[in-house]
């Protein structure tokens, strides 16, 4: 921060010392009126004016910004890598005082940087409610997308854990249920989060009515989302609330099957306690959970499954077993695990 405030003073001596000299230049007249447009002082002034504007939205120190944009900066600048314009610095930072006087100087509430995310979006990925407030007052769009994969300030708050975005967005018009253009909604993004905050946004979600059995375009599922994911707590929450958790994607795989693949045993145990059967086929070959775990050498895994029923006799189409494909994967201890539950 100290290094900041030093290039900001710097930065502000530059604009001072040109101004000073322009005004000698100009024979202590009115400088504006003495000076065509093109001026190449005026010029470089600009351009001072505009890397001080953006340093001082960082770091929110207002007195900078309004020298700036009193001195001719460009508002809608951005930094040369990023792309990101001192309204999404002063978002990423939570100035809300910075971002009312970067609207009234008419900045580009909506313009994007070079990931294609808006001020409002990386407001909503840190979290900045003192942010979101102003922008969505001087009318930012709720409804923009980032170009990658097409979120919206609200699916990045929900992707991240960020409770207080997320509501923030709801309260001013945001649709719970909104989806890319695959399906993906905030709920399964939420539910898929590795943030620790992740279940608070989940239960916000499910509180304001996003509807727990909501599919993306490949059947996938918010329990899916959670139980690949191994967030129990999470999962949980979605079971409680009526969630599916027998529902299977196109593919024909279930949340049960899934974390069995991914090795996530405490979702495995919940998904069995919760009705779904430890032996249901996952593919048309017909692996079942156990040998998905098996073949990837899931101990923990094959230990829960086995302790829930699941039955390591059962042949795929192939007639391979679960000790079979461990045997073929060189996972010698889960073979010797299964072959001794014989």
């Amino acid at each position: 921060m100290s290094r900041m405030r030093g290039k900001i003073r710097k930065l502000a001596t530059r604009l001072g010392i040109l101004l000073t000299g322009a005004w000698l230049l100009a024979g202590c007249a009115g400088l504006s009126d003495t000076m065509a447009p093109e001026d190449p002082i005026d010029v470089r002034r600009s351009a001072i004016a505009t890397e001080l504007l953006i340093e001082a939205a960082r770091v929110g120190r207002l007195d900078m910004v309004e020298v700036a944009l009193s001195h001719g900066a460009e508002p809608d600048a951005g930094e040369p890598e990023t792309g990101r314009t001192a309204l999404m610095l002063a978002a990423r930072g939570g100035f809300p005082q910075v971002i009312e006087a970067l609207s009234a100087s008419h900045a580009n509430l909506d313009a994007v940087d070079a990931e294609g995310w808006t001020a409002l979006m990386h407001a909503a990925a840190r979290d900045r409610r003192t942010a979101l407030l102003p922008l969505l007052a001087a009318g930012a769009d709720l409804d923009m997308r980032e170009a990658r994969y097409g979120y919206t300030a609200l699916m990045v708050a929900a992707m991240l854990g960020n409770v207080d975005a997320a509501a923030t967005l709801l309260d001013r018009g945001a649709d719970v249920d909104e989806t890319t253009s695959g399906g993906t909604t905030p709920l399964i993004l939420a539910a898929a989060s590795s943030s620790h905050r992740a279940p608070v946004a989940v239960a916000e979600l499910i509180v304001r009515g996003a509807d727990v059995n909501d599919s993306r375009g490949d059947g996938f599922t918010p329990v899916m989302a959670a139980a690949a994911a191994g967030n129990v707590t999470s999962l949980n929450l979605l079971l409680g609330r009526g969630a599916d958790p027998a529902a299977r994607t196109l593919a024909g795989f279930d949340a049960l099957g899934l974390a069995a693949g991914l090795g996530q045993a405490e979702a495995v145990a919940v998904l069995i306690d919760a009705g779904v059967d430890p032996d249901a086929p996952q593919s048309p070959q017909g692996d079942t959970p156990l040998m998905l775990a098996a073949s990837r050498g899931h101990m923990d895994v094959v230990a829960t499954l086995l302790r829930h029923g699941a039955d390591p006799a059962v042949q795929r189409v192939d007639g391979a077993t679960a000790i079979d494909l461990a045997q073929a994967s060189g996972e010698f201890a889960v073979a010797a695990l299964l072959g001794a539950s014989h």
